[in-house]
């Protein structure tokens, strides 16, 4: 029997025949050969199949798998209940690995180091060129240095693709993706750091994602589910006590995706209100910009749900006006400065 693959590559594909071959041809040739490449078919309706078909036929490390269309969540799901790999890695279908020992350098960084999760830094294509330095919410993209970091001293929630996983790690976790149509990495990623609870960065980009390939077309279930992937992290935030995530998920919500979820909210949905309303309700000091993005709504928010988005903005004064939110605001106000001072300085490149 053929030893098991030292890294098992779950592809989700949908309509992906623009850049699918390039992107399987880019796994296939890592310099590491103990892999296996899991392609999962999301229902395609263009040539994708036969282009999966046909890499399948050439290279037996190739394992095609397919399903309806449900979504990149459960398609990497999928993959990871087939796969056979120590580690597992997840490349999107218009991605790319910098060189070819991108994966051998991570393999043998975790290997060497113990490490159930090993990652680099990112590299963001746009149609100005390529980024690798990040700031401000995007800090945590690049690493600086080498080293083992414990994930209490990192709480970013972005980028999942630049790791390695350790597959049974994940599985006696029940880590997994929630089936939304949209923000289904971030849970995941915060989930498995949490378990593995450190990771072993290098400073090297590992990942080359398509940015200007990545816009969305958002509706209600994207935008309800939008909602539903920030609250899974924020909850899982402020259950660990990691308060920058927490943070960083609010500094989301109110700049990141305001006007997506304006947009929800304009709209009716009882449920969106529902949930950024219960983020609301739990106490940590940044309730202000949320407050504001309520307010901007009183004009154009549909009738049947006034009375609760006033009842809501009700409740939120009145913690507000609290003295101990406003002393814990104030008081949060000087380590919180201080300890995105020294992220910045440990985790992006000068």
């Amino acid at each position: 029997m053929p030893d098991a693959p030292k890294v098992s590559i779950i592809i989700p594909v949908y309509n992906a025949e623009r850049d699918l071959e390039q992107c399987l041809s880019n796994a296939l040739e890592q310099s590491e050969r103990a892999i296996e490449v899991i392609a999962i078919d999301d229902g395609s309706t263009d040539g994708s199949a036969e282009i999966l078909e046909k890499s399948q036929n050439l290279d037996s490390r190739v394992v095609v798998l397919s399903q309806e269309n449900a979504g990149s969540g459960r398609a990497r799901n999928a993959g990871l209940k087939a796969a056979n790999g120590r580690f597992v890695a997840f490349l999107d279908s218009d991605d790319w690995y910098p060189d070819r020992e991108t994966l051998a350098k991570l393999y043998r960084a975790a290997d060497a180091n113990g490490a159930l999760i090993c990652g680099g830094s990112f590299c963001r294509i746009t149609e100005d060129g390529f980024q690798t330095q990040f700031s401000g919410n995007m800090a945590g993209y690049a690493f600086a240095a080498e080293g083992m970091i414990e994930y209490r001293d990192y709480q970013f929630d972005h980028g999942y693709h630049r790791f390695l996983y350790d597959r049974a790690m994940l599985l006696e976790n029940g880590v997994s993706f929630p089936e939304y149509r949209r923000y289904q990495d971030p849970p995941f990623f915060v989930n498995a750091m949490i378990a593995a609870g450190q990771f072993y960065a290098i400073p090297d980009v590992v990942y080359c994602y398509r940015a200007e390939y990545s816009a969305i077309q958002w509706n209600q279930v994207k935008t309800l589910d939008l909602a539903k992937g920030l609250r899974e992290v924020y909850t899982q935030a402020r259950a660990h006590q990691l308060d920058e995530l927490a943070k960083l998920t609010i500094s989301r919500i109110n700049g990141d995706y305001a006007g997506i979820l304006l947009d929800g909210l304009r709209g009716g949905d009882r449920e969106l209100l529902g949930i950024l309303t219960k983020i609301n309700a739990d106490f940590d000091g940044l309730l202000e910009p949320l407050s504001r993005m309520l307010d901007a709504l009183s004009g154009s928010i549909a009738s049947d749900v006034y009375e609760e988005l006033a009842r809501a903005k009700g409740e939120l004064q009145t913690v507000q006006n609290s003295l101990s939110y406003r002393t814990a605001k104030a008081l949060l106000k000087i380590p919180s400065a201080l300890k995105q001072l020294a992220l910045r300085r440990r985790f992006t490149r000068e």
